[in-house]
């Protein structure tokens, strides 16, 4: 049983800081082109503010664990 626990829960090498680092930067440019099109729709009227925030929520969450993980590193 520790062998699969050492498999699956050990730490990661210092080989995946790269990996954290090219996630962070993908999950920026999501939650950037998110704020852009929130922007536009709650302008233009299609979507309320509420509904524009709630939208971004997940690209946050995403970006944030993401960083927190590369600064982990």
């Amino acid at each position: 049983m520790s062998a699969i626990e050492n498999a699956f829960f050990s730490p990661l090498g210092k080989e995946y800081c790269t990996f954290f680092y090219a996630l962070t930067v993908v999950a920026f440019l999501f939650l950037l082109v998110g704020v852009v099109t929130a922007v536009f729709a709650v302008v233009k009227g299609k979507l309320n503010i509420f509904a524009a925030a709630m939208a971004l929520v997940g690209p946050f969450v995403l970006y944030f664990n993401n960083r927190l993980l590369y600064s982990i590193c």
